[in-house]
């Protein structure tokens, strides 16, 4: 296995640095673990469609932040900004589906409509006989990568299709539905959180649950991160000489920044959570959260 240039680099962390991303993954391996138990809790409960959504949100909040925890150890920190990108639209999701128990059901079915029509057009693109199908395939040609691949083709896609069709035709759906295709002929793809007088943009979701600011920070400022443009700022160095160098990989810098971001999101998530699905597991809640609170505040500087 060929040795990387250090200088690029370094997988040999110093042990001082290495105990802080360890103390950091830990607390969020910590966190993680209490949450795939709130998990636990609700799948002991009987319940319906209109459930799957917030429990599905958490999920892949929890999913987001032990990622997160992963690259934490490993002092792989930049790739983070686009994990909590992720964890911040799941926190705002879960507290708007659960922040009205008056209107959770009806958010939750928004989200099931939206995920049946979004499926639905995956359907018509593996579709060998649709125009849909036949577009796509066009594209592969021009891809230089793919151009020696087949799209995905569902023999049975059809079938499929007519039963998603037949299922937003049944109540509950089908009122949700029709809420959907009004917002639909004004907006080419709405967000199911738009539905009924909702936010229309991510940024009207984190206002809607009262996190602009974090919006500003972890979403809009760290775009580029996400869409790859993000290569110059933090990543170029003077050295003695006075020589530009680009900076190393693995930098660990803001590791805890991080870890601070993450547990926020989590754990203000849970409170939210629990408060409203299951106010009977406060206790257990508050007694979890006592013991990383001393670790979480020593993040703030």
């Amino acid at each position: 296995m060929e040795k990387p240039i250090k200088e690029i680099l370094n997988r040999e962390v110093p042990e001082t640095v290495k105990d802080i991303l360890d103390k950091a993954s830990d607390k969020i391996d910590e966190m993680v673990a209490f949450g795939a138990q709130i998990l636990a809790w609700e799948l002991g409960k009987k319940g319906d469609d209109t459930d799957l959504p917030p429990i599905l949100f958490l999920r892949n909040l929890l999913e987001n932040a032990d990622a997160i925890g992963i690259l934490i150890r490993h002092s792989s920190i930049e790739p983070c900004k686009i994990l909590l990108r992720t964890a911040l639209e799941n926190y705002c999701s879960i507290e708007y589906l659960v922040q009205d128990p008056a209107k959770s059901k009806q958010r939750a079915l928004c989200f099931m409509v939206w995920n049946y029509v979004e499926h639905g057009k995956w359907l018509i693109k593996s579709d060998k006989t649709s125009r849909e199908f036949r577009e796509l395939k066009a594209n592969y040609l021009k891809d230089k990568l793919m151009k020696n691949s087949e799209p995905l083709i569902v023999e049975d896609a059809k079938t499929k299709i007519l039963g998603l069709e037949e299922l937003l035709n049944t109540e509950p759906y089908k009122m949700i539905k029709e809420e959907y295709d009004l917002k639909h002929s004004k907006k080419r793809n709405p967000a199911w959180y738009s539905l009924y007088g909702g936010p229309d943009s991510v940024s009207g979701l984190a206002l809607n649950v009262e996190l602009p600011a974090l919006y500003e920070v972890l979403y809009r400022g760290w775009s580029h991160s996400t869409h790859g443009n993000n290569i110059i700022q933090g990543k170029l160095k003077t050295d003695s000489s006075g020589m530009l160098n680009i900076q190393p990989l693995r930098l660990s810098g803001e590791a805890e920044s991080m870890a601070q971001h993450c547990m926020n999101l989590v754990i203000t998530a849970y409170l939210i959570y629990v408060n409203m699905r299951l106010p009977e597991r406060k206790p257990e809640l508050l007694q979890f959260y006592e013991k990383i609170k001393g670790y979480k505040l020593s993040l703030i500087k």
